[in-house]
């Protein structure tokens, strides 16, 4: 029973440290997209678990901005060059990895120092 409990918690702490990660990375990256566009495709980046629905069924009912929206359903633009970053990182998937920083780059210590801010932040954040 403590594994459902647990599970939610988890998925918020991943929302969290997406949004915050790609924030940081756009910044290191010089990315070209708003941060409070890149927090906010990474926040919503794991809504479709959340809530058991498909991304697209959620977006539907939501105001997203355009970028954030296509980045979301898979569609190729800076929010999502940098959530490629994101996700695989957070995967540990090298080879995708280094493919998304060609269109994303970013610098490996930048990278490091983002991840981790970002998780020492998200974990703070869940637990007020």
């Amino acid at each position: 029973m403590a594994e459902r409990h647990d599970r939610p918690r988890e998925l918020v702490v991943t929302a969290l440290s997406r949004a915050r990660f790609a924030e940081e990375l756009g910044e290191a990256a010089s990315a070209r997209p708003r941060g409070i566009d890149l927090f906010l495709g990474g926040m919503l980046s794991v809504v479709d678990a959340m809530v058991g629905r498909p991304m697209r069924e959620i977006l539907d009912g939501l105001a997203v901005p355009a970028p954030v929206r296509a980045a979301l359903t898979g569609e190729e633009n800076p929010v999502g060059s940098v959530l490629r970053v994101v996700r695989a990182y957070e995967q540990g998937d090298w080879p995708q990895l280094e493919a998304a920083r060609t269109v994303c780059p970013v610098g490996e210590q930048a990278l490091n120092r983002a991840y981790l801010r970002s998780l020492e932040w998200a974990e703070a954040t869940a637990s007020v």
